[in-house]
Parts: C-alpha cells; sequence; structure tokens
C-alpha cells in the first residue's frame, strides 16, 4: 500500500494522498525519538500491532480510526485528491492506477474502481455522453424522417436539416472556446434544443410550402410569403424561450445554470439560422416550377 501511495504521489493529477500507511510510518518515528531514519514502516507485524494499538487508545475519547479502517483491520480506505481536472483525466488516472495495481501484482484487493462524488459524476458524465450521442442520432433520423413525411419531399426535409442541427453545433463551438468543458447537463443541450428549433423549420417551411403549392408562388415570392405570416410569431417566441432559459443562469447550481445559457445560445443561432440560412438555401435548391 505505500508504494502504491508513493506512485499516486508521483502522479502529476494529485495534490494529496491520504493512507494508513502514513500513519504507522509517522508512529514508527515517534517511537524512535523522532529519528527521520525510522520514517518508515515497522519491520514486524507484531510490532506494528503495538503501535496500533497504542496510538488507538491514546486518541480522545469518541475518536478512532474507523474512518480509515474496518473493525477487524482487514481492510482499509485510500483517499486521494486530485487537481481541478476534466472527468475524462480523472478517469485516466483511475485506469492507470488499475493497470499498476495488475502489474505491480503486490497482494492489494481491488474489486472495484476509485469511489466518491467526482469519480461517481465522471462515469456517469462519460456514459450519459455516449448515450446522449446515440440519442441524437435516433433523433435527427425521427425528425428528418417525419420532416419528409410533412412537407412530402425529399429534398427540402434533408434542407431543413441543416439549420436545425447548426445551431447545436456553433453553440458547442462557442462554449468550447468560452469554457472549453462539457459537463452531463450540457451535453443535453444538443437534443433538447434540436426538439425545439425544429418548430419554427415546419412552421416556415409550411408557408412557404402553401405559397408555392396552392398560390402558386416562385420560391422568393413564398419566402417573403413565409416572412409576412410565421416571421414575427417565430421572432417572439424566441425571445420568449431564450428568456425562459436564461432564468436557469440564474442558478446557483452549475449544471442547471450551463443547460440554461447553452440552450438560449442554441435558441438564438436557431432564430438566425432559421430567418437568413433556410430561405438562403431554399432559394439554391428550389427554383424550379411549382412543386
Amino acid at each position: 500500500m505505500d508504494e502504491f501511495a508513493q506512485w499516486y504521489r508521483q502522479q502529476p493529477e494529485v495534490l494529496h494522498v491520504n493512507t494508513f500507511t502514513d500513519i504507522m510510518k509517522r508512529l514508527n518515528k515517534n517511537m524512535h525519538a523522532d529519528d527521520p531514519a525510522y520514517s518508515s514502516l515497522p519491520d514486524e507485524r507484531e510490532l506494528a500491532a503495538q503501535y496500533l494499538l497504542l496510538y488507538e487508545m491514546s486518541l480522545p475519547y469518541g475518536l478512532d480510526l474507523n474512518d480509515q479502517i474496518n473493525l477487524d483491520k482487514s481492510s482499509t480506505r485510500f483517499t486521494v485528491t486530485l487537481k481541478a481536472v476534466s472527468s475524462n483525466e480523472m478517469i485516466a488516472v483511475e485506469e492507470r492506477a488499475s493497470e499498476w495495481l495488475k502489474a505491480n501484482n503486490m497482494g492489494i484487493i481491488h474489486t472495484s474502481g476509485g469511489s466518491g462524488a467526482g469519480m461517481m459524476f465522471a462515469h456517469i458524465g462519460k456514459e450519459n455522453g455516449k448515450s446522449m450521442m446515440i440519442g441524437n442520432i435516433w433523433q435527427i433520423v425521427l425528425i428528418s424522417g417525419l420532416i419528409v413525411l410533412a412537407v412530402r419531399s425529399l429534398k427540402l426535409g434533408v434542407i431543413s436539416l441543416i439549420p436545425n442541427l447548426m445551431p447545436a453545433v456553433m453553440a458547442y463551438g462557442v462554449w468550447g472556446i468560452a469554457v472549453g468543458e462539457i459537463n452531463m447537463a450540457v451535453s443535453m443541450v444538443g437534443g433538447i434544443s434540436l426538439g425545439i428549433v425544429v418548430d419554427d423549420t415546419v412552421h416556415f417551411l409550411s408557408k412557404y410550402l402553401h405559397g408555392r403549392r396552392q398560390l402558386g408562388f416562385d420560391a422568393e415570392r413564398s419566402i417573403r410569403y413565409a416572412f409576412d405570416l410565421a416571421g414575427v410569431p417565430m421572432w417572439i417566441s424566441t425571445f420568449i424561450l431564450v428568456a425562459g432559459f436564461l432564468v436557469l443562469a440564474t442558478s446557483p447550481f452549475s449544471m442547471n445554470a450551463d443547460m440554461g445559457i447553452l440552450t438560449a445560445i442554441t435558441i438564438t443561432f436557431a432564430a438566425f439560422a432559421e430567418a437568413f440560412m433556410l430561405p438562403a438555401l431554399l432559394l439554391l435548391v428550389d427554383r424550379g416550377e411549382k412543386i
């Protein structure tokens, strides 16, 4: 265990290591007149047991070592304090520690990985990110299929996905520059925002196609017609949604605040994408006759 602690102290991410062996080394030094040469573990098992008994009996009433070793002295807690690292870096440290234990075969019973709130959220965040990525792919496929069925045009259905996906990509880019870290709440913004911003696309396309199919307008006039009917409602709904999510930015819980800020940024980008990108794409691909 002492060798394991020394290995951990050499890792660049580690601030502090707290282990029961440090207490035994200090006791051995104290029992030899604080001679630094004896700052090591006792050579004999019986001597270590006597040191431990003496130390426990000298502790004030109500204090013991049960927070570090169990009652039958068969296992102990090994605590490592890391610097402010990302979830991936924290998991990497844990994996290196597991590999060290396997490689050195120290006889330490290691049945699971690290514990603690930080490690727990690191693994949850990693698994959540993978799940959200798979969920987003399915969401894109289903939404694109529904839009194609709704507008009855494969070309316009595929084109409509670009202004729906670009806002999230742009928002994550801004977040990467400003913050550089994606937590569990931020990873969910892509799926949340896509389900929200697609509404404006459907409204705009429905008015555009009404002008093209029912009224016989060309592409440019149909876009103007769609803006006349859906433009103001789109900006009003954007303002309301952004204001609502910005309320979350005032939360003292950082995960809620991060999700609110990034969702508001995504919806803002989506409004500009619907106003500028979607009409430009429609003019580019739909200049033909009435569809």
